[in-house]
């Protein structure tokens, strides 16, 4: 049996992403319990990816902690993950749900930091409606106007530009037509 309902939440929302393809876990890697790669271990907010699909032979998961083999660099590891440690679970596209107060308070500083203090906290779609805004390219301002310059002096707006091909008469020549284009031949 779980150890709290909470713990009961993550296991069963970890099988419903599982069913669906790929369910990631963030977790506190400092929780005691926890067995991860060394240079990992000190990480809090480590995501680490389960999917059915990895066909990982010894992956498992009950009311305790998921185990399983990870490669890291290639190196595989079998790794212990308690619930007590994952604080949120999410599929790839970024859909999940987090548990607040299984949240490292080092984390819930920075985004207590982050948040402007004359705005109401928002719901996740919210934020991420808010970042993905955030990120959008700045709309493009249009490009200075060329204009012909004689002897190093910028033409008045209102004048009209000389040639920069006038012929020795002073006049300016004839445009010519474009040449005609190659047409294709069907060869047999």
């Amino acid at each position: 049996m779980a150890d709290s309902p909470a713990i009961a939440t993550k296991q069963q929302y970890f099988a419903t992403l599982l069913d669906a393809g790929v369910a990631q876990l963030r977790l506190d890697a400092r929780v005691p319990g926890v067995v991860v790669p060394q240079h990992l271990s000190q990480d809090l907010a480590l995501a680490l990816n389960f999917s059915y699909r990895y066909q990982i032979d010894d992956f498992e998961f009950d009311d305790q902690r998921v185990i399983a083999s990870l490669s890291f660099a290639g190196t595989p590891l079998r790794c212990e993950i308690p619930w007590l440690a994952v604080y949120a679970i999410a599929d790839l596209q970024g859909r999940g749900q987090v548990w607040p107060h299984d949240v490292p308070l080092e984390l819930q500083r920075l985004v207590t930091e982050q948040e402007p203090e004359d705005e109401p906290a928002q719901s996740a779609p919210a934020q991420a409606k808010r970042a993905k805004a955030a990120r959008k390219p700045a709309p493009k301002t249009a490009r200075p106007g060329l204009r012909v310059i004689d002897g190093g002096q910028a033409q008045p707006s209102g004048s009209a530009p000389q040639s920069l091909c006038e012929t020795e008469s002073g006049t300016t020549p004839t445009p010519q037509p474009p040449p005609p284009r190659p047409a294709l031949r069907r060869i047999k």
